[in-house]
């Protein structure tokens, strides 16, 4: 039976210097982006990148930036923490905006504090409408990659980093382990386009609406603009469907003597 032909629909989230980019090019296997080993060379917008080019699985990969990425161009502190947001709105912009993966990408040599708090952000508003797999990346100096989740994934289940699947790669271009690193990517990627349920990003923000924003109207949209980045009309209107506005009696307005 040949799979469908409509292209798997990628996010790869993660905070400041885990190598978003990297991952972006690791799975076309090309420079797409530019990138550095820097970390504080950061995703400046959020970016879509087609690839059509496999038959097999065609891809829809958003590079999403945001979480603590610092306003003044500086190196982001742990204050950063305190004031999360992601631009998404790029994204529920476009016409039949998809999601089918997350790919949370995750420094190999770091675990931090800002770590756990981007994967909070990152699970309550998808978790359990599609797979998050974690993406350990810059693992380049380790003898055997998957090394590295045996001796840290208890460590990371502690903190609550736990998503549906893992992978473990290097994003280095000419690392005698990047091939490696790719087809591992490319195998979790192609076990998801084959079993795939898409969801629209707008019935995700529905259901994270209706799950987590039980408060009053004005303030559940003032939180997808501020934290999510989507346009004030958009962010009305995801609200109105799931607590529509009480309809005022025209009566209501009159005085009685």
């Amino acid at each position: 039976m040949p799979l469908p032909k409509d292209p798997l629909n990628v996010l790869i989230v993660g905070e400041i210097g885990v190598g978003k980019s990297s991952i972006v090019n690791l799975i076309a296997r090309k420079s797409l982006v530019q990138d550095s080993p820097d970390s504080m060379v950061c995703t400046k917008k959020t970016t879509d990148y087609d690839m059509p080019a496999n038959s097999e699985i065609p891809l829809n990969v958003w590079e999403v930036a945001g979480f603590n990425q610092p306003r003044d161009g500086n190196s982001p502190t742990e204050k950063d923490v305190s004031a999360l947001d992601v631009d998404l709105g790029t994204i529920l912009a476009r016409d039949r905006a998809a999601v089918d993966i997350v790919l949370f990408c995750i420094r190999g040599e770091r675990v931090r504090v800002i770590t756990t708090k981007v994967f909070d952000f990152v699970r309550e508003l998808f978790e359990g409408q599609v797979p998050i797999v974690l993406v350990i990346n810059h693992l380049e100096n380790e003898k055997v990659m998957e090394e590295w989740w045996a001796r840290n994934k208890e460590g990371l289940r502690e903190r609550g980093i736990i998503g549906t699947e893992h992978v473990c790669v290097t994003g280095r271009p000419g690392h005698s382990k990047y091939e490696q690193s790719h087809k591992a990517l490319l195998k979790i990627l192609r076990t998801n386009y084959a079993t795939r349920r898409t969801k629209s990003l707008e019935s995700i923000f529905i259901e994270y609406v209706r799950r987590n924003l039980n408060q009053r109207r004005k303030l559940a949209v003032k939180t997808l603009v501020k934290r999510y980045k989507l346009d004030k009309r958009t962010a009305k209107q995801l609200v109105d469907s799931v607590f529509p506005p009480k309809q005022r009696r025209w009566y209501s307005k009159l005085k009685l003597w």
